[in-house]
């Protein structure tokens, strides 16, 4: 027969229940109450939690209407040497990548120099038309034989264009002569057939107009107060647009906004004063260059201080509702239009 110390219930592997403690049944007591507290919790966070509310994204804010102008300069130039087209593309993508970012819409106006400079690549061809279809215009920038650094295209006669700069450039260098402006116009749609808009740099002088460009930004006068009043580019009241300005030159009616300049911090901390102070039924307009530093106008962060300004319109507008391009704000007659003279226009 065989013998074993164990007890019954030990030999089967059968452990014998110990007697409960004081302090099991005090563990054991609270386990429901800790269950109750965890389903109630859950309740709250539950009942809490609010989905988004859709209308708050897509309804406008009681802003006023916003667009940015981005002037792409005729790069290179012997007087600005540390300037070239690749820096500015550079600076450029960085723009328009925090501008996607905002929402926002840009209107990117590009001298010629960018159709085979930049844009004859294939890669970067296939960004613009991504640029394209995220909401950004694009348009025309011009540099008349007057301006202190032109692109080469004018209808002036090449003889007469080429001796007007060198009564206009110090240094000696003549920039070549490229074409006529329909040559010039032709080259940039390549870039967008459909161009419309763009600052030519002479916006009221019947030679420099080409026929395809009647939304324009670039004269001397503002679109606030009285028309015909003369602004200063660097003046942000500038950027005030009461109304668009309507005129007919070479027999096509054409359009006017005006912008200001943001250029520095000074230029942009007004312009942000003016914002604020604006109606939701008004627009404002700045415009600043691809390049970080404008030697030209001594503005050292020039694209830095566009994006702190972009900046400074998304807190305002988060979801980029009240962001327009120049086409897009004229086009939807959400300013009234005045009746101007080729002369105020």
């Amino acid at each position: 027969m065989f013998f074993t110390t164990k007890r019954p219930f030990e030999r089967y592997g059968v452990m014998r229940r110990a007697k409960p403690t004081n302090s099991s049944i005090v563990r054991y007591a609270l386990i429901p109450l800790l269950l109750a507290l965890i389903y109630n919790n859950c309740n709250l966070v539950v009942t809490s939690y609010q989905p988004p509310n859709i209308e708050d994204q897509t309804k406008e804010p009681d802003i006023a209407m916003y667009f940015i102008v981005i002037h792409n300069e005729p790069l290179p130039d012997p007087a600005f040497s540390e300037l070239t087209l690749e820096k500015s593309y550079e600076t450029l993508v960085e723009i328009v990548s925090q501008a996607d970012q905002y929402n926002q819409k840009l209107t990117l106006m590009f001298t010629a120099q960018w159709v085979d400079g930049v844009f004859s690549n294939s890669s970067r061809k296939a960004q613009l038309e991504t640029w394209k279809a995220n909401g950004h215009e694009i348009a025309a920038h011009h540099h008349e034989i007057t301006h202190s650094l032109w692109d080469g295209y004018t209808n002036t006669s090449r003889e007469k264009a080429l001796s007007t700069r060198t009564t206009i450039r110090s240094d000696g260098f003549i920039e070549t002569y490229l074409g006529t402006m329909r040559d010039y116009i032709n080259k940039l749609k390549t870039l967008n057939p459909d161009i419309q808009s763009g600052c030519l740099n002479g916006d009221t002088d019947p030679n420099v107009l080409v026929d395809e460009i009647i939304y324009s930004t670039c004269t001397d006068f503002g679109n606030s107060g009285t028309s015909g009043q003369r602004v200063r580019d660097r003046d942000p009241k500038k950027g005030i647009n009461e109304f668009v300005g309507v005129g007919t030159i070479n027999g096509i009616e054409r359009r006017y906004l005006s912008h200001a300049q943001v250029s520095n911090s000074d230029l942009r901390a007004q312009a942000e004063e003016i914002y604020e102070s604006l109606d939701a039924d008004v627009a404002y307009g700045v415009v600043a260059h691809s390049i970080e530093e404008n030697l030209g106008t001594g503005d050292l962060e020039e694209a830095q201080n566009l994006m702190e300004f972009m900046k400074f319109l998304h807190e305002k507008d988060p979801n980029g509702l009240r962001s327009r391009t120049v086409s897009g704000l004229i086009q939807s007659n959400a300013l009234p239009e005045i009746k101007a003279s080729t002369k105020s226009h």
